[in-house]
């Protein structure tokens, strides 16, 4: 995923420690242009495990936009993380309100990404998005420009703490999230499949006193069809290992997720997903049961 992004960060770790602890296995974890080509990448046979959500599997498994088939091979691994949409704003810009933002300048990633999509379907849900001037820079650089009030307005999808916006509020002496509710959530909701009301807990970034309302998503890790059951069972039992839940847990706090919302059995069913045999080995060998819904195709 993108350089500098909390899915960046994270499939980095996961990487480092299934080289490290899976015998004959080596994963690497190089940027993406997100999880769009994520997905495409997957199905094209290029890359063995992903970070995506349930939003986009959806769109991907259906075969609508914003993809042209019906993608295939895609299987279900782990959950990974609940996603809540952070629309953030500098306390001095004055911005209290979506519809405060007319006229300002808003970063939404990389053009095409996952959140570019997003920026866009909430500001046009808000009624904003045509005042607007919208910017596609990467996260590392599009923080750097909210902190020089280059842009004023950033609208990240991303684990909570999203490294960025540590860095903005930090450097900022604070930052104001902007809720998401109401007639603009039920409206982004319905342009955006998967999505769900989320909270952001007070005192997650410097200047956010009070518990935030907004919407989100969940995400999760995918493998191919094509790798080996036995690799895939082995790489899972690793990474819920303790050994496993140790050293990720201490690489970033976002992969509390991943053992919260294990095994994640319902996050695939929305996202139409079915289990990889290796995870569905996995499971079995515990005693829990398989939902028909995700049960693995051999």
């Amino acid at each position: 995923s993108f350089p500098g992004s909390v899915a960046n960060m994270t499939a980095g770790a996961i990487a480092t420690f299934v080289t490290r602890e899976v015998e004959d296995v080596f994963m690497s974890a190089p940027s993406s242009q997100g999880f769009l080509h994520n997905i495409r990448a997957m199905e094209r046979g290029q890359q063995e495990f992903m970070l995506n959500s349930t939003g986009l599997s959806v769109e991907a498994v259906e075969g609508i936009k914003p993809f042209e088939k019906k993608y295939v091979h895609m299987r279900g691994f782990l959950p990974w993380v609940a996603v809540p949409y952070h629309v953030a704003v500098l306390p001095a810009s004055g911005i209290k309100s979506f519809a405060d933002m007319k006229g300002k300048r808003v970063n939404a990633g990389p053009k095409g990404s996952q959140g570019d999509i997003i920026t866009k379907a909430l500001l046009e849900a808000a009624g904003v998005l045509k005042t607007m001037s919208v910017e596609y820079m990467n996260y590392a650089e599009g923080t750097d420009a909210f902190t020089d009030n280059r842009v004023q307005v950033v609208i990240l999808a991303s684990p909570m703490p999203d490294a960025n916006l540590l860095q903005a509020a930090t450097i900022s002496r604070g930052v104001l999230l902007l809720p998401v509710t109401g007639e603009i959530a039920a409206k982004s909701i319905a342009s955006m499949r998967g999505r769900l009301p989320m909270t952001i807990p007070a005192g997650m970034y410097k200047g956010v006193d009070k518990p935030v309302e907004t919407i989100g998503h969940t995400s999760f890790i995918a493998v191919r069809d094509s790798v080996p059951e036995d690799v895939v069972y082995r790489i899972i039992t690793k990474m819920l290992s303790d050994t496993g839940k140790a050293y990720l847990m201490k690489a970033h706090k976002g992969f509390e997720d991943l053992y919260r919302l294990s095994p994640g059995f319902d996050i695939f069913a929305a996202g139409k997903i079915r289990l990889h045999p290796g995870v569905e080995r996995y499971w079995k060998e515990k005693g829990v049961e398989i939902p028909p819904a995700v049960r693995a195709v051999k």
